[in-house]
Order: C-alpha cells, then sequence, then structure tokens
C-alpha cells in the first residue's frame, strides 16, 4: 500500500501493475482527484465521480512538462554561469594586478 496525500493507493508491490485492492485488475488508469493509478473497478466505488484519465496518456503529459521543465532549467543553468564568468572577470578587471599575481 501507498498512501499519497492522505489517500490509499492499493499497489500490489508483488505483482506490479496490478491493483492490490482489486488482485485481478490492471492500474490502467490515474485519477487525477486524488493523483493516484487506479484501476476499472476502482471507479465505480472508491473514485465514483473523480477525474480520471487513461494512466499512459497521463504518464506521456507528464513526461512532456517534465522535459519542458529540464530544459528551463539547463537554459537557467547557462544563464547563471555566464552571470558567474562575468562577475569573475569584472572582479579581476578591478583587482590591483599584485592581488592577480598573488592568485
Amino acid at each position: 500500500m501507498i498512501v499519497v496525500q492522505g489517500m490509499t493507493c492499493a499497489i500490489d508491490e508483488d505483482n506490479q501493475g496490478k491493483c492490490a485492492k482489486h488482485r485481478d485488475q490492471q492500474l490502467r488508469l490515474y485519477c487525477s482527484t486524488c493523483k493516484l493509478p487506479i484501476c476499472m473497478d476502482g471507479t465505480v466505488k472508491d473514485h465514483k465521480g473523480h477525474d480520471y484519465d487513461l494512466i499512459v496518456d497521463k504518464a506521456e503529459q507528464s513526461s512532456i512538462v517534465l522535459l519542458a521543465k529540464t530544459q528551463k532549467a539547463f537554459q537557467m543553468q547557462q544563464e547563471i554561469m555566464n552571470v558567474i564568468t562575468l562577475v569573475k572577470k569584472r572582479e579581476e578587471e578591478s583587482l590591483p594586478k599584485e592581488a592577480i599575481e598573488a592568485k
């Protein structure tokens, strides 16, 4: 069992991809309301009235978001490195020659 945000997710860790509560069911859906993987039987009772999608569709959407955030992080890292280089250059320009030679 896994608990996420106070909700219990019945994942059978010995039989990956299967619901521990409904042992014959595959976890094929993602409950957006609870933010948990669920099986078809779970939609009838435990997640009745909740919003859910196919887990493969949700995984694809999450991969796209993750890729965009990763690219943005790399851009920010490059910008930070550029600023650090500029600060070091300006620092060296403002130091007396004796201080630079001592380094």
